[in-house]
């Protein structure tokens, strides 16, 4: 019977202690034993990393569930690509897959709402991903349980192998973005998030980031993705041990998150909430700042490090 739901990958590398936790709530949807699960664990960076390598492995087989499938890498492959190797796996096998970090913490009704969405939506190519993740902005009154919007999230997520084969790692056509204003405006949310300055970053190799690229694939086919009202999924992996998010929790995390949370309708209509888009765009920059100002943020501390380096420079000259 464990065809009957969308298999679950979970990747986890050096953090028991956050797997653990990630393991329990998981279990606790009532769809988890009849679904495969199957854990990707990455391989140590260096011998430093071992014993807690080893030790998160080692919880995960504590919990002795007859559901398990333990793909265990010798090297370490990167966050980037575990998450791509494991995703393409199971959406070949089983053409769809539910995606889940070790730093993730999910509600009651995940798991039904991850494979009601994944049913419904199959054979809607526009809708590319079911999200699990909402950003706590206050939603248009009388929002669905489930709406639609123009991007990505990769907080707990599901998909399709017919969309996940868009995934496109080399970004065809990526460069454009330097040049064309317009097209880089509407990939940074209407210029309320550095996407492009990430796209940048991950293509010239300064940044590992995975979720740049598949942003990019859904942007190009003009794809959608389905949210949760209220988010059922909160993200707990913020600190230093963390791989992309070593500061603290600014805005992501819905601080009246429940554990019990489900979602009733889906909706029947496959449009964006474009009220919700324009709510969210407004969220993030009364959170993060617009691009602008932070630019010039950023444009004064490199003037001050130039400044102070250049008076280091004429008092070592004297």
């Amino acid at each position: 019977m464990l065809n009957k739901f969308a298999p679950i990958a979970l990747f986890v590398y050096k953090r028991p202690e956050h797997t653990a936790r990630t393991i329990e709530h998981l279990i606790r949807n009532p769809e988890f034993d009849q679904s495969a699960f199957h854990v990707f664990c990455d391989g140590p960076k260096n011998a430093n990393d071992l014993h807690a390598v080893e030790e998160t492995r080692r919880v995960v087989r504590t919990y002795n569930l007859p559901n398990l499938y333990m793909h265990e890498q010798t090297i370490n492959l990167g966050l980037a690509n575990s998450i791509i190797r494991g995703a393409t796996q199971l959406c070949r096998e089983f053409e769809r897959v539910i995606v889940l970090e070790d730093d993730l913490l999910v509600a009651h009704g995940f798991l039904d709402y991850m494979n009601r969405a994944l049913d419904k939506f199959a054979q809607d190519e526009i809708v590319m991903q079911i999200c699990g993740h909402t950003y706590p902005f206050q939603k248009e009154p009388g929002t669905d349980d489930a709406f639609f919007l123009p991007l990505t999230n990769t907080i707990g997520w599901a998909t399709w192998q017919r969309a996940w084969n868009m995934l496109d790692l080399s970004c065809t056509g990526h460069e454009a973005l330097k040049s064309d204003q317009l097209l880089r405006k509407r990939f940074d949310l209407d210029g309320t998030y550095p996407y492009s300055r990430m796209m940048f970053s991950c293509m010239s190799g300064r940044m590992d980031v995975w979720a740049i690229k598949w942003w990019w694939s859904v942007f190009q086919h003009n794809g959608l993705c389905l949210y949760p009202r209220n988010s059922l999924v909160l993200h707990e992996g913020f600190g230093a041990a963390a791989t992309n998010t070593k500061g603290a929790d600014t805005y992501i995390n819905d601080p009246e998150w429940l554990s019990d949370r489900t979602v009733g309708c889906l909706p029947d209509k496959v449009e964006p909430s474009h009220e919700n888009y324009e709510l969210l765009k407004k969220y993030i920059v009364s959170r993060y700042g617009s691009l602008t100002a932070k630019t010039k943020r950023q444009l004064t501390k490199f003037r001050s490090i130039l400044t102070d380096r250049l008076h280091r420079a004429l008092k070592t000259d004297i």
